[in-house]
């Protein structure tokens, strides 16, 4: 499992992106969070956005949700969230590009978490907790062996 830091600011530029993270595991990527710029960011290291798989969706502010570059790749991107956050982002797409609700989840596929109910996303272990924000709000410890070594890392989803 590798870490890519995308931003670790709170702001919306190019040059300060806010905080989110891109996993490497398995030779894919999946996101914690869609940053704005996301495009630039990725591209700034060397990573296209056909290989993100998959993206841990926090919570639905425009400084963690700015997922529509990831409708542009070539298939369908999953979203790792709780049903209630998903359907947020969905209708919050639709509303800000003016499609209908079915075309922009034709991009996506909702790979629903509940809160303390680990699940395996193809032998990354994400154990999905509640964290308190102003919000509806998720963040989740990621975790995976390798060589008899375990690595984890806990995601707490924008609360400091």
């Amino acid at each position: 499992m590798g870490i890519e830091v995308l931003g670790g600011a709170s702001g919306f530029t190019p040059t300060e992106p806010c905080t989110g993270l891109a996993f490497c595991y398995n030779g894919e990527y999946l996101l914690i969070d869609a940053i704005p710029f996301l495009a630039q960011h990725l591209f700034a290291r060397g990573i296209s956005k056909n290989q993100v798989a998959a993206v841990f969706l926090t919570h639905l502010h425009d400084d963690h949700s700015s997922l529509f570059p990831l409708m542009l790749v070539l298939h369908r991107v999953d979203l790792i969230t709780t049903r209630e956050v998903f359907n947020m982002a969905m209708e919050k797409i639709s509303c800000g590009i003016g499609w209908t609700l079915n075309a922009v989840c034709e991009h996506f596929n909702l790979v629903e978490v509940t809160p303390g109910k680990r699940m395996n996303y193809f032998g990354l272990t994400i154990e999905p907790h509640v964290t308190v924000h102003s919000i509806p709000t998720i963040g989740a410890t990621f975790s995976t062996v390798n060589k008899g070594i375990k690595r984890e890392i806990c995601i707490i989803g924008d609360n400091h």
